[in-house]
């Protein structure tokens, strides 16, 4: 069986949580509800600096 939020009257919300923008070096574009390439996989680049800060 299918879900179909539209069909049994819930909502169907979902919450955009940015648990990496603190060592990327620049937020993932969210375009209708979904994070959209920038370049070759994601296209996410790291912010060097933001991960040393970050290590254990």
């Amino acid at each position: 069986m299918i879900f179909q939020p539209e069909r049994s009257g819930a909502r169907a919300d979902l919450e955009y949580l940015d648990l990496a923008g603190a060592v990327l070096a620049a937020p993932p574009r969210v375009v209708d509800g979904s994070v959209t390439a920038r370049g070759p996989g994601l296209g996410m680049d790291w912010d060097e600096a933001a991960v040393a800060r970050y290590l254990v």
